[in-house]
Parts: C-alpha cells; sequence; structure tokens
C-alpha cells in the first residue's frame, strides 16, 4: 500500500489564522449550548411551579418549537407573564 504525505505546510500567518478561527469556533459552539441549556433550564424550572406544572415532561428538539412552547408558556397567567 502507497503512503502519502498528506502534511500541509502554513505560513505563521495562516498558523495564527488558522488558531483564531478554531477560538471563534469554541466560542461560537459555547454560546449556543448556553441558549440552549438556557431555554430548556426555563422551561424545567417553570414545570416545577404549581401554575406549570401541567406541561409536559418533554421539551422540543428544534429551536422553532422550543421558542415556540416557551413563548406559549409567557402568554398564559403566571409568575413568567410578568415578563
Amino acid at each position: 500500500m502507497e503512503e502519502y504525505d498528506l502534511t500541509l505546510t502554513a505560513s505563521d500567518q495562516e498558523e495564527a489564522d488558522i488558531r483564531t478561527i478554531h477560538l471563534l469556533r469554541g466560542a461560537i459552539i459555547t454560546a449556543y449550548s448556553q441558549v440552549e441549556f438556557l431555554l430548556a433550564d426555563l422551561y424545567f424550572r417553570a414545570r416545577h411551579l404549581q401554575e406549570y406544572s401541567y406541561l409536559p415532561n418533554k421539551f422540543p428538539y428544534k429551536l422553532e418549537a422550543k421558542l415556540k412552547r416557551l413563548k406559549s408558556i409567557a402568554d398564559l397567567p403566571g409568575p413568567i407573564e410578568q415578563f
């Protein structure tokens, strides 16, 4: 079997750019996961309140459905309504 050299060479500037891109990619992923966590946390904390205890124990997977569910909670009478 033939072996191929897949080593890439990059200038110092290109390597710095790659490191920056990786850092920014990590920051974007971290920010997105924080938002996802906060949406789910808000939903499940609301479920523990008597006014929202009838809500399903399952939180939607798709972002659009999550936002729709949270908006519907905000429209219901209860402690979250004021926000």
